[in-house]
């Protein structure tokens, strides 16, 4: 059992957390993207094979860097947009049937 599934089962895993940031998904994707730009730059340019592999190294590093931060940006603003939505938009609480809530609400249910 991993730390993850042993957390969830205890009931301590944090709300925010999840198994895969999107921090972490985006880093991966940029890192994953500048080492296949760099690769096939450097063979199209006929350089030599060490040459063309450390490049792609370091892109792949700096890729990584770059895509975490701007992944951890996104996370910020659509962590902060949801709860302000939710802050605004709160759902009512109603007791009742769902006829009865659908009626509160001003659903017909499709008849005139």
């Amino acid at each position: 059992m991993n730390a993850t599934a042993d957390a969830q089962r205890r009931g301590t895993a944090s709300k925010d957390r999840t198994l895969h940031s999107t921090g972490r998904v985006v880093s991966g994707a940029v890192g994953l993207a500048a080492f296949a730009v760099a690769v096939i730059t450097g063979l199209a340019a006929h350089a030599p094979a060490p040459v063309v592999i450390v490049r792609a190294i370091v892109a792949l590093m700096f890729g990584a860097v770059l895509g975490r931060l701007v992944g951890e940006a996104l996370a910020h603003i659509a962590r902060e947009f949801t709860s302000s939505y939710r802050e605004s938009h709160p759902i009512p609480e109603s007791e009742g049937t769902e006829r009865e809530i659908m009626r509160q609400i001003g659903h017909n249910g499709g008849q005139a």
